[in-house]
């Protein structure tokens, strides 16, 4: 008789999940099933404006981590007030023992070149650049961070490139500025959405998307209103756009009720009510770990025409918190 075991449940339709199937696992012959809700207690909050589909949209894949593994990659770069030096902090998190082989380039061109022993969980590296190529939608000058963890008997087991751009965007004298000059934001909102295949364009299309935009002087997009697939990030700091990262919330005709008398404060979503809580933070918490070293990011977003309330005001604190490059916003009617 087969067994079954259920290994997770997730709600939220556009941020990635994980799940260990390591306990579950036998030798020979396993099956994987996945039963897909059209609705859930999150489909409250996931009410935006979109042509809809039911269905999986986004990859679905399998994967084996080695014994020495890096599962969390944060990469913070600054800039001197003159902009002359740049100083780049690696955060890691990592499972094993061994070490970390460290290459910093800029096209063809070694900066720096180490090892670091991985003996704990969490181990963290700073590196210096004089004279750094800053990073713009003009000139998206991109450094590439290569780490190869090597196992006790000096093999490489895994290896992670990571794109680095250094640039400081922030608000002066109630002025938006990059790189310590003025910033103009000529930006749309651009839903996820290929006319060929429904709701995931292929890479192609992403490319061509981005080129018209910059064509027409287009020069920052707002991921209304969910994070996008990885791709378009990707490209945006390859190619040179700025986004506005936005969290998977909008909960849209709930709260317009309000107007109508139909809704009071207390039943907006998620407004105050502590029950939303733990969705919204998992929310932004998401949309950050994954996106957080993209420096095409300038602006994170809490979500979209959410109204208002306690719940949307502790996402923006979460992000407060995690990241002080960047600023927030949030568009909202209320």
């Amino acid at each position: 008789m087969a067994e079954w075991f259920i290994c997770g449940l997730r709600e939220d339709t556009f941020d990635p999940s994980e799940f260990d199937l390591t306990p579950y696992l036998k030798d020979g012959e396993n099956k994987l099933a996945v039963r897909v809700w059209k609705w859930t207690s999150s489909s409250w909050c996931e009410d935006q404006d979109f042509f809809r589909f039911s269905g999986i949209f986004r990859d679905v894949y399998l994967y084996a981590v080695p014994e020495i593994h890096l599962w969390d990659l944060k990469v913070v770069s600054t800039l001197s007030n003159d902009f002359k030096t740049g100083e780049m902090q690696v955060d890691l998190k990592t499972s094993g023992i061994g070490s970390v082989h460290f290459i910093f380039e800029y096209g063809d061109k070694v900066l720096n070149d180490g090892v670091v022993s991985i003996t704990k969980e969490e181990t963290s590296v700073r590196n210096t650049v004089i004279s750094p190529k800053l990073w713009s939608a003009e000139e998206p000058n991109l450094y590439k961070l290569k780490l190869e963890l090597i196992n006790e008997n000096d093999e490489i087991i895994e290896v992670v490139s990571q794109n680095v751009g250094f640039r400081r965007f922030e608000i002066v004298d109630g002025i938006m500025m990059l790189n310590g000059k003025r910033i103009v934001f000529k930006g749309v909102n651009r839903h996820e959405f290929s006319g060929n295949v429904g709701r995931v364009p292929v890479r192609e299309e992403i490319i061509k998307d981005i080129i018209v935009m910059k064509q027409h002087n287009i020069n920052a997009i707002r991921t209304s209103h969910y994070p996008n697939g990885s791709d378009i990030y990707e490209l945006c700091d390859e190619l040179g756009l700025y986004m506005i990262g936005e969290c998977n919330l909008e909960s849209h005709g709930n709260w317009m009720r309000i107007f109508w008398g139909a809704t009071t404060k207390e039943q907006i979503v998620p407004g105050d009510n502590p029950n939303w809580e733990g969705m919204m933070l998992d929310r932004v918490n998401s949309m950050y770990q994954r996106d957080k070293n993209h420096p095409a990011i300038l602006i994170w977003s809490c979500g979209n025409e959410a109204y208002g309330g306690l719940n949307i005001y502790k996402m923006s604190q979460f992000l407060r918190e995690h990241d002080s490059s960047r600023l927030i916003q949030y568009e909202g009617i209320v």
